[in-house]
């Protein structure tokens, strides 16, 4: 898990309480939600394998179907089953088991027993469980199957609350952590995923460091080329020669989320001796863009098969040959967008010719066109369908990143072979398929910012 000193994992941090022993919490939310992944995660992370499971609604043998790596956190003697007993044997067991001091005691569900009992009783028996717990070396974890506020949520020094919701219909599932007696809560929220039967935890997008950049050619076929990794290539089927591949940005979604993935598709076809165009953001300069990659391959391969554009009017660069077909950056000047886009369509036919099999992979972040043509966007608009039509023709393909509010991603977005959107959600950059259509997925940039690691929400 790689989130910072400053932004650190509250899974972790539960974990690193509860090791302290004589710790309590609560693990409150609907059936569903991911209470029981937790609780059996937080054993093993604490409890190595003497933790001891109390399960008084699932049977030894269902837990075992249904999470696969349970036999290493659970012997026979480890998982006690409490369907059947009245709520006095139960307790004996548990009083019992404190006294051993394991790690760490789950018991799931503590509601199953606590609605068997008196009021008074209830409240007697949870200051005589946190009481026993808090002074013995085992951290008691409660599992609850209510949302309410109850006596115990004043007792216990913990509380977290799995959560499931919708994204554009689609799961997304949270980790609320309420309480943390005597300890700084640094995120409230966690966007959690139960990929495989396991609690897995969504990084905090931190600002990608792309100089350390590195590829390793995924698989394609001569008709398609290859979005960087194998997992990405899986889920859109990579980009297919002559289509459009639409990447749209929620207003809060840094550009980087989008790079991660249309860079890591360039560079796998320039490493093939392929070229790129590549227009990058409204007030990059092209240069340092492009710089970023050296680590990749170096820059001579770069300037030589990769053609960067800009509009002059937004930028102040002095840029040597500024009308050789050999210049890395070219500037092209125009008020005029049916001249402008003549003039890209110039470059992209030297870029043609150069390449190894003719193939050409467009980069294309739209905001400088917006910004230079602001007054001009029905004209551009459909001069945007039309170069569209035109390089499907030339089996050239482009990867195309648009704001959500922009008036050109209505142009673009029918025509579109995929279209993906990147939105954040308590500071972690999310992912989904709108053409195909598929689950959220989180994005890890960290290891590698140009083959990212996405981690489905299920």
């Amino acid at each position: 898990m790689q989130n910072s000193v400053l932004q650190p994992d509250m899974v972790d941090e539960l974990a690193d309480y509860l090791r302290q022993g004589g710790r309590t919490l609560l693990i409150k939310g609907l059936p569903g939600s991911g209470k029981t992944t937790l609780a059996l995660h937080l054993l093993k992370t604490v409890g190595g394998s003497r933790g001891i499971y109390f399960s008084s609604r699932v049977s030894d043998e269902s837990m075992r179907k249904h999470f696969v790596d349970i036999h290493r956190i659970l012997g026979e003697k480890n998982f006690i089953d409490t369907r059947l007993d009245l709520a006095e044997n139960f307790l004996s067991q548990v009083f019992e088991s404190i006294r051993n001091k394991p790690p760490i005691v789950v018991l799931d569900s503590w509601d199953a027993y606590a609605k068997k009992m008196s009021e008074i009783e209830r409240l007697k028996t949870e200051e005589v469980l946190i009481t026993l717990a808090t002074s013995s070396e085992s951290s008691l974890v409660f599992v609850g199957e209510s949302i309410e506020h109850t006596n115990l949520d004043f007792l216990v020094d913990a509380i977290v609350e799995m959560k499931t919701g919708e994204l554009e219909g689609r799961l997304i599932r949270e980790m609320i952590t309420h309480k943390l007696r005597g300890k700084p809560i640094w995120r409230n929220h966690e966007v959690i995923s139960l990929y495989d039967a396991k609690m897995h935890t969504m990084d905090v997008y931190k600002r990608p460091e792309f100089a350390k950049s590195r590829i390793t050619l995924a698989d394609e076929d001569g008709d398609v080329f290859s979005l960087g990794t194998n997992q990405l290539n899986q889920l859109f089927g990579g980009v297919k020669r002559g289509s459009i591949f639409l990447i749209e940005l929620s207003v809060d979604a840094p550009f980087e989320l989008a790079e991660s993935i249309g860079m890591g598709c360039v560079l796998n076809q320039l490493a093939r001796e392929r070229r790129a165009i590549i227009v990058p953001p409204s007030g990059v300069d092209p240069i340092l863009f492009l710089r970023k990659y050296e680590s990749v391959m170096p820059w001579s391969s770069l300037t030589e098969r990769v053609r960067m554009i800009v509009f002059e009017q937004l930028h102040g660069l002095v840029v040597p040959e500024k009308n050789s077909e050999d210049s890395v950056v070219r500037q092209l000047t125009t008020d005029d967008p049916q001249q402008l886009m003549a003039n890209i369509f110039r470059v992209w036919g030297g870029a043609k010719k150069r390449s190894k099999d003719g193939g050409v992979i467009g980069f294309i972040d739209m905001s400088q066109f917006e910004t230079t043509f602001a007054t001009k966007m029905d004209y551009l608009t459909e001069l945007t369908a039309i170069s569209i039509s035109r390089l499907s023709l030339l089996r050239d393909s482009i990867i195309f990143v648009t704001r959500e509010a922009s008036t050109l991603k209505q142009k673009i977005q029918p025509v579109s072979d995929v279209h993906i959107k990147i939105t954040m959600k308590h500071g972690v950059g999310l992912m989904y398929g709108i053409k195909p259509y598929t689950v959220v997925y989180g994005i890890n940039q960290c290891e590698n910012p140009v083959q990212p690691l996405i981690t489905p929400i299920i």
